[in-house]
């Protein structure tokens, strides 16, 4: 096939235009697929901490499953329990996972383990700070990703 004058550098020229598109498309379906993952993952945190707290576990127990699944999204440093009580005497727990460069997940949980009574709820909600992977998207706000579980308190330790 005989090449017109001029043509020579087309295909190169098509090509570079092109590649920085397809980086930027392969680049943002890895980061959903990690975004996906770890929001998957938030649930699971949630709902297993829910679960924990509804059947009577210490919060040492809730603090070691709570690191244990967090492991996935990143590695545990360090892990945090709080007891507030606000005007009303209502009492809440926050529980704070920490990773070594500075990522966390922050989990509230209403009643705070302490003052949960048998066939109440208890609320767990968590937060966590996805940052992207994306080169054009790093200097954009990290994304927030949040879920929450309720649960039947089904036992009080003594």
């Amino acid at each position: 096939m005989r090449r017109r004058r001029g043509e020579a550098g087309q295909s190169l020229l098509e090509w570079s235009i092109l590649m920085p598109v397809i980086l930027l498309v392969l680049f943002a379906m890895v980061d959903l697929s990690f975004i996906l993952y770890k929001k998957h993952t938030l649930e699971q945190l949630t709902k297993e901490i829910a679960r924990g707290a509804s059947v009577g576990q210490s919060v040492a127990d809730v603090s070691a499953n709570a690191e244990r699944i967090a492991a996935v999204l990143f590695p545990v440093s360090a892990s945090t329990y709080e007891e507030t009580t606000d005007a009303a005497g209502k009492k809440y727990g926050s529980l704070r996972l920490t990773s070594t460069d500075g990522q966390h997940v922050r989990i509230a949980m209403e009643p705070a383990l302490s003052a949960r009574t048998m066939g109440a709820t208890i609320r767990v909600a968590a937060e966590y700070t996805y940052p992207f992977v994306t080169p054009l998207l790093q200097g954009v706000d990290a994304l927030l990703l949040r879920s929450a579980y309720v649960a039947l308190v089904e036992y009080v330790p003594k």
